[in-house]
């Protein structure tokens, strides 16, 4: 495989995105490259079990019984456990158990998270760079105050915050001019005291923003600072489960 190729450093889930009509049911994942890019993605639980079943084929265990000979993590066990949920407390743990596996699976040898496999999974799709493929969905936000999905952890607790109650956005203003790329990999650059609008707050400190054009990007918080008028209110964005009305963006 050629040196200069790039390939994927890490795949964090970020929410699970649900629509009725028409029907969507897809994780919303925050893919970074080798070469700093990085972009979200959407991909169902089913096409996760194509991708694993893609790599025991290229990679078929020698004894399944013994985890020496394991080249790839297991998917079935703990897939089935989050089956056994209903509702958004198996979107919730289905989100760690996927957040696992993405971390097991690019900590594996070069001759697994370099293989054509890996790198067609991660990378973008039509859809993936449609603004309005989530339009009029639900997003269930992750938290890290939940037990891991790769250990099999029970979520005991419902979401604390109202499944019904639509997302409301926020305007803030750049306190310095700062360029990214967008959900689609474009630049995204931000002028001193240019007002962007705030759909999510991930805990990380990396916000997801919209533009006067439209424009997604991933934007760094510390950059960021409310503006006259609006109301601090962070509550809907820090609980488990939490869903939001997706913003149309035509």
């Amino acid at each position: 495989m050629a040196g200069d190729q790039r390939f994927v450093i890490s795949a964090r889930i970020i929410g699970a995105v649900h629509r009725d009509t028409p029907k969507l049911k897809m994780f919303m994942i925050s893919v970074l490259w080798s070469d700093n890019a990085e972009v979200i993605i959407y991909r169902s639980f089913q096409e996760f079990r194509k991708f694993h079943r893609q790599l025991k084929k290229r990679f078929p265990s020698i004894n399944i019984f013994k985890k020496n000979n394991r080249v790839i993590p297991k998917f079935r066990g703990q897939a089935r456990k989050s089956s056994q949920k209903t509702g958004s407390k198996r979107s919730i743990q289905r989100m760690k158990f996927l957040e696992s596996y993405c971390e097991k699976v690019l900590k594996c040898d070069q001759s697994v998270t370099r293989t054509p496999e890996v790198t067609q999974f991660f990378t973008p799709k039509d859809h993936d760079l449609q603004s309005d493929f989530t339009k009029n969905s639900i997003m269930i936000l992750m938290s890290d105050d939940l037990p891991d999905g790769g250990g099999g952890g029970e979520v005991s607790h419902q979401p604390k915050g109202s499944v019904t109650h639509p997302f409301v956005t926020q305007t803030y203003s750049c306190v310095a001019a700062y360029e990214t790329k967008d959900t689609k990999n474009r630049p995204f650059k931000v002028a001193m005291d240019e007002k962007l609008d705030v759909l999510i707050k991930d805990p990380a400190g990396w916000w997801l923003v919209e533009n006067d054009s439209k424009g997604l990007a991933w934007f760094p918080a510390p950059y960021l600072q409310l503006m006259d008028g609006e109301d601090e209110e962070d509550s809907v964005f820090q609980h488990a489960g939490v869903c939001y009305f997706q913003s149309n963006y035509n």
